[in-house]
């Protein structure tokens, strides 16, 4: 067609200006696709997001639509212009397109478009996927507690009526028994703050009576059933009882993050009976370590466990709680018969986030989930146009050699001897454009460390499965038109030369 319209008197302007007519359509209509997806897209995005602070500020602007506009603008100026030209001075200079489009040069420009290709699409695939796997992790991280089952309220006891620390113990015993007897209630307890609430326990330097180091520990007021009601496992020791009153000896919890760092070359077994000083409004209290409990995510699944102690409401009353109670009959069935449990006990006690527990959960995890879809959505993504662009380039740098196989079959070439050249040909770029990548993603990844979780960097599983995808896909696409072309008829490429 190209030595049709210069025969016809057809200047290297004329084909530049024939080649951009025919590859604007395209690539406006490409874009404007791109760009209702985007839209549609982000706003499915938004719809499945927890609330978002400023939510009206994510949407399309005009210099998106402009900026997609010259992105296909430019992108139909590079690929109708590369071509044009090459078909303009190679009409001029008399050369033969045999050898594909621009002889030898055009092939080494093919191979270094599939290096690219290979080269960019690599470093996108590994973060995608260290992402991936580092919210999947985050995602099955444990909590240390259960949450299915169990409804939640929160109370504050008026101080004017109880303002007694009897008062408020003899308020919360009669509390507890009265929704231990609801029906379908299996345990029932109290905590100064639940986990993935919001309301941190109170941070204190606690000190040791043997002499080490002071430690950095939360501290949480709870009932004996609050261990039951979230299930949170006992390691050594035991739960506070019923003996464990006001004028009993001092005693508390501590969790397993605690034993470590108090005790570092006991077990935790050891750490019970262990003594331990807590500054309180009566000065320096001594307390006995014992039980040692499970470690418990308080703040989130990315946030490390740290050390806790749980000492009983019984020798230190809350003047606020939080009522967790595991049921074996769902927390909506059982909701309204606990807060008339309450109410029972006293009419006028006001009550707020009345919610089983896995409402607080789903809540806190909200964004980590959030941004497990926004990476597998980066990940298809990525993989769809690495498969696409490395699949279509390499298909037509196979294909264009397909005159070329013809004629070697016609000489006598073995069929299979010719396909595994034409691979070797074709993944000679791909593979270069693999080490190149590979270097490339060594190098992103240190900037993502900072996002993992439960993952390194230098994943071996996400750095050996990214080039292995590319690597397929390369395979797949030079395959299927090198053993096309070996099927042709050799006569075909003669009668073509």
């Amino acid at each position: 067609e190209t030595a049709l319209r210069v025969a016809l008197g057809a200047g290297r302007r004329d084909l530049v200006r024939q080649a951009l007519a025919e590859s604007l359509p395209p690539a406006l209509a490409g874009g404007a696709l791109g760009f209702l997806l985007g839209i549609w897209g982000t706003r499915l995005l938004l719809a499945a997001a927890p609330p978002l602070a400023r939510p009206a500020e994510i949407a399309f602007e005009p210099r998106g639509l402009l900026f997609a506009l010259a992105a296909c603008m430019v992108v139909a100026f590079l690929a109708g212009l590369a071509p044009a030209l090459q078909d303009a001075g190679a009409l001029r200079e008399g050369r033969a397109r045999t050898a594909g489009p621009g002889g030898p040069r055009g092939a080494r420009v093919l191979a270094l478009l599939v290096a690219l290709e290979v080269a960019l699409s690599l470093p996108l695939l590994t973060g995608a996927g260290l992402l991936g796997r580092s919210l999947a992790h985050l995602s099955s991280t444990p909590l240390g507690f259960t949450d299915q089952g169990v409804v939640t309220l929160r109370l504050e006891p008026p101080p004017a009526r109880y303002a007694g620390t009897a008062e408020l113990g003899a308020f919360y015993d009669r509390l507890l028994a009265r929704v231990a007897a609801v029906p379908g209630v299996r345990a029932a307890g109290l905590t100064s703050s639940l986990p993935l609430s919001g309301l941190y326990a109170i941070t204190l330097n606690v000190s040791l009576e043997d002499g080490e180091r002071p430690v950095e520990a939360g501290y949480r007021g709870v009932s004996p059933g609050y261990f039951a009601a979230l299930r949170i496992p006992l390691r050594s020791g035991r739960l506070p009882g019923s003996g464990d009153g006001p004028d009993s000896a001092k005693v508390a919890l501590v969790n397993e993050s605690f034993a470590r760092a108090a005790w570092p070359a006991s077990s935790a077994i050891q750490a019970v009976g262990r003594s331990i000083l807590l500054t309180g409004a009566a000065g320096m209290v001594s307390r006995e370590v014992i039980g040692v409990v499970g470690d418990v995510r308080h703040a989130g699944p990315a946030e490390e466990p740290r050390p806790e102690i749980y000492v009983p409401y019984s020798q230190s009353p809350l003047r606020f709680a939080t009522l967790a109670a595991r049921t074996d009959r769902g927390p909506e069935a059982v909701l309204a018969a606990v807060r008339s449990a309450v109410w029972e006990v006293d009419r006028d006690l006001a009550l707020a986030g009345v919610q089983p527990l896995e409402r607080i959960v789903e809540a806190a995890t909200a964004r980590p989930r959030f941004h497990r879809l926004l990476a597998g959505v980066l990940a298809a993504v990525a993989v769809a146009l690495a498969a696409t662009g490395l699949f279509g380039v390499t298909a037509w740098s196979v294909t264009r050699r397909t005159r070329e196989i013809g004629v070697r079959l016609a000489l006598g070439a073995d069929r299979g001897r010719v396909v595994r050249g034409v691979l070797r040909g074709a993944l000679a770029p791909v593979l270069a454009g693999l080490v190149l990548g590979l270097a490339a993603s060594l190098a992103l990844t240190r900037l993502l460390a900072g996002l993992l979780h439960d993952v390194a960097p230098t994943d071996p599983v996400t750095l050996s499965a990214a080039p292995l995808l590319l690597l397929l896909i390369a395979v797949a696409a030079a395959l299927l038109p090198a053993r096309r072309a070996a099927r042709t008829d050799p006569a075909a490429g003669l009668r073509a030369e």
